[in-house]
């Protein structure tokens, strides 16, 4: 028997978190993430994560999205290469320590 797969369409607001947790989080930047050192790596590797995904995915996205997209284009186009990898290259350490 052969099936085939259809790929599946990108959701419009696919809120994984409840109110309380976006009131909670409301109050906190990614200026804020940026400058925290414990934070600082994860949130390089967040956005240019999310700046790729959401590249890909342009023409499907809302309005807000595509708008959101753009900013963080600006602000990943900002972040130093030698910075990003390093911060890359941390996280994989990290991430293999925590494997162990």
């Amino acid at each position: 028997m052969t099936t085939t797969t259809t790929p599946m369409k990108h959701k419009q607001n696919p809120l994984r978190v409840g109110s309380t947790t976006i009131g909670f989080a409301d109050d906190i930047t990614l200026a804020d993430l940026l400058q925290s050192e414990p934070c600082h790596d994860e949130v390089i590797s967040f956005i240019s994560n999310v700046v790729k995904r959401c590249v890909a995915e342009y023409d499907v996205l809302n309005a807000n999205d595509r708008k959101l997209t753009v900013e963080l284009m600006a602000i990943n186009s900002t972040i130093d290469n030698g910075l990003r990898q390093d911060a890359f290259d941390r996280l994989k350490g990290q991430r293999a320590t925590y494997r162990n």
